[in-house]
């Protein structure tokens, strides 16, 4: 599987995940997941 991505804060600039069909989340970034309220048992 592919790392988990952490986006550094940046002054100005927005972070954006690619998120690619149904893949969890949870997979791209587990903050991610739980802001959305998202498990892996929603998918």
């Amino acid at each position: 599987s592919k790392p988990i991505q952490v986006l550094k804060e940046k002054p100005g600039y927005i972070g954006v995940y690619i998120r690619h069909g149904n893949e969890p989340l949870e997979n791209i970034n587990p903050a991610l997941a739980e802001a959305f309220g998202e498990t892996s048992n929603d998918v």
